[in-house]
């Protein structure tokens, strides 16, 4: 699985997109994805807010 084997990988979507799932959804749907690959609560945070963060600041 690539977000758990990818440092930096970017996490994001297509929302907004008229055949695309609402907010809500994609968060859930993210959820379980995330739980499925067993990551723990700091990568997950890592993964929504960090990682975005630090290749903007690069």
């Amino acid at each position: 699985m690539v977000r758990k084997s990818v440092l930096r990988a970017l996490y994001s979507s297509d929302l907004g997109q008229p055949t695309q799932p609402d907010m809500e959804q994609w968060v859930g749907q993210s959820a379980k994805w995330f739980e499925r690959m067993s990551l723990s609560c700091n990568r997950i945070g890592f993964v929504r807010r960090e990682c975005c963060y630090q290749m903007l600041k690069e």
